[in-house]
């Protein structure tokens, strides 16, 4: 074990020096968005970040902590919440209300304000099911609906008042899930340990899609490309091309050698392509050893929250992605 920590951190080290300083190849623009003190990072295991109202917030599951700044500044600071294992938050502009999903404290937290504790209020379950360490909320600007994610069994709740709400139950097509996407007014499902992503067709109707990813060999909740196939963590659309992450790392090999990298950060064209593996490794631009988790587009960008899985806080930070082809 020893010898896979300093092979990884000898190989991170120079990735991030390289990175800071900006990496171009291919058309891609990658910078680290957050800084860190050499190695060491404020973050420990930073999910997402989130660009809401001229406020960037970064959740950080390992401190149980929102952190947030001004739009432009440079220090994060810590909201002073009292969370458990937090992995995302969204904000409607419809009802002018934040939502976070406390993981392990299995709730979602609402209210105006997520700089005052006391503004908050929280829900244990939806639609009669309880929340099981919900791992994604998002919202659709366009129609008001927010859609909460319970991740085992799969249990997608969407609804615009919160005491009035529908479930769509994927748990047959999908053991485990992380991340929600809404993409061009529909919703994705990433199926994590299964390496599916479900597209709703229609969620009243519960009508959807299933595109299964080439390669898949492993029902999983981490690995590697090698043994596993692709474990899906996020999904997003940017400027023309589908971005997957998946959540490997050297601890999930079960043989030598590994190259726990690869194809842990991929984009492709079409479904058909996703389903037939005709895609474009992207890992090498992302730093060695990191887990690429959720993806975030704003601002003519695509942002992509990365963390140590095994040594929390060595490298753990936000990278930004610039297409300028």
């Amino acid at each position: 074990m020893k010898r896979k920590w300093f092979r990884i951190t000898a190989g991170l080290s120079m990735q991030i020096f390289l990175l800071s300083s900006l990496c171009f190849a291919g058309g891609l623009d990658v910078s680290c968005y957050t800084s860190a003190n050499g190695n060491r990072s404020l973050f420990h295991w930073c999910t997402g970040i989130f660009f809401i109202r001229n406020r960037e917030w970064v959740v950080s599951l390992k401190d149980n902590q929102l952190f947030s700044r001004e739009k432009g500044g440079k220090s994060f600071l810590s909201a002073g919440l009292d969370l458990k294992r937090p992995h995302s938050l969204a904000y409607n502009q419809q009802d002018s209300l934040y939502y976070l999903v406390d993981t392990d404290n299995h709730r979602l937290l609402y209210g105006t304000s997520l700089l005052e504790p006391s503004s908050l209020s929280f829900v244990t379950s939806l639609a009669g099911c309880p929340l099981k360490r919900p791992h994604d909320v998002i919202v659709d600007d366009q129609t008001g609906w927010v859609y909460v994610l319970n991740p085992n069994p799969v249990q997608v709740f969407r609804f615009k008042q919160i005491d009035v709400v529908e479930v769509l139950d994927l748990s047959s097509t999908l053991v485990y899930s992380r991340a929600l996407s809404l993409i061009n007014g529909k919703v994705y499902v990433v199926g994590s340990s299964s390496g599916q992503i479900v597209e709703i067709e229609d969620f009243a109707q519960k009508k959807y899609r299933v595109y299964k990813s080439h390669g898949k060999k492993k029902i999983i909740s981490s690995g590697d490309w090698q043994e596993s196939g692709l474990v899906n963590n996020d999904l997003e659309f940017y400027k023309g091309f589908w971005y997957l992450t998946s959540y490997f790392y050297a601890e999930s090999c079960e043989t030598e050698p590994c190259d726990y990298d690869k194809n842990k950060f991929i984009r492709f064209s079409s479904w058909a392509d996703f389903e037939k593996g005709r895609w474009e490794d992207l890992s090498s631009y992302l730093p060695s050893g990191l887990v690429p988790y959720f993806l975030t587009r704003h601002d003519g960008a695509l942002f992509v929250a990365m963390y140590n899985h095994s040594f929390p806080g060595r490298g753990d930070a936000i990278y930004k992605i610039v297409d300028e082809e």
